[in-house]
């Protein structure tokens, strides 16, 4: 399944959940090229300069909460919270089923909540992650270099056996989790 294959089952999972559903035009435009790269670079440098990088482990919600709108304006387009799990060559990470979402929302199941990654996806379908890789370094202990490192790349064109896996898209499931239940995150 391709990652627009993927996108779209995350688009009708959401309604299917009750939450609103981004609207997105997908384009066969590319964003993360040499002036959208650029530009991004310059951002993220001046948004993260002052963390370190234990500030942006297990942070996924509320970094890409709080830069989607400068994202999509360096871009020029609108960047989409996606909510769902990353497959790496020997394991995955954050799955969740859409029963394990539903039982969120619903209040029946709250203790998993920690359990979730989120990333921007844009039109193009290129993956804005800007925590992953600086989580499992500082987590696992990897070499220093790995540090700070964003993934930057069409969703199909991945390597080393990653692949992210949509489920829900935007910021309702956050929002309504925390409105329903008094859980907050940022």
């Amino acid at each position: 399944m391709t990652y627009v294959e993927r996108f779209r089952a995350a688009q009708a999972r959401t309604g299917r959940l009750g939450l609103p559903v981004p609207t997105v035009s997908t384009t066969d435009a590319r964003f993360l090229t040499g002036p959208g790269l650029s530009d991004l670079h310059a951002l993220l440098t001046d948004l993260f300069s002052e963390l370190s990088p234990k500030d942006l482990v297990a942070q996924c919600v509320s970094i890409h909460r709080a830069t989607r709108a400068d994202v999509s304006r360096v871009l020029g387009c609108d960047a989409v919270l996606t909510i769902g799990h990353v497959e790496m060559a020997d394991a995955v990470l954050f799955e969740r089923s859409e029963e394990d979402y539903l039982a969120n929302l619903e209040g029946t199941f709250l203790a998993n909540l920690n359990q979730v990654h989120c990333w921007l996806t844009l039109p193009s379908m290129e993956i804005v992650d800007l925590t992953l890789v600086t989580s499992l370094a500082v987590i696992q202990q990897w070499d220093e270099s790995y540090v700070g490192r964003p993934i930057l790349r069409h969703g199909d064109e991945l390597t080393g056996g990653m692949a992210y896996h949509p489920m829900l898209l935007g910021n309702a499931f956050f929002d309504e989790v925390g409105r329903r239940h008094g859980v907050w995150m940022l």
